[in-house]
């Protein structure tokens, strides 16, 4: 999966539903999915501007 931002992406998160980190990525705008199981994650991006949460849905 790629985040496409126009800000730098720092840090790339990806949480369970309970709020447990899954796996983190630093300087990279690019995520891989293929070692978690199918279902609800969401995906903490921090940039040079913020964080946002995004949820995503792994099928």
């Amino acid at each position: 999966m790629t985040i496409k931002s126009n800000d730098k992406v720092l840090i790339i998160k990806i949480l369970n539903i309970q709020g447990q980190i899954i796996s983190t990525v630093k300087n990279y705008n690019t995520i891989k999915l293929s070692n978690i199981a199918k279902g609800m994650y969401l995906l903490k991006i921090t940039t040079d501007k913020g964080i946002q949460t995004k949820r995503i849905v792994k099928d």
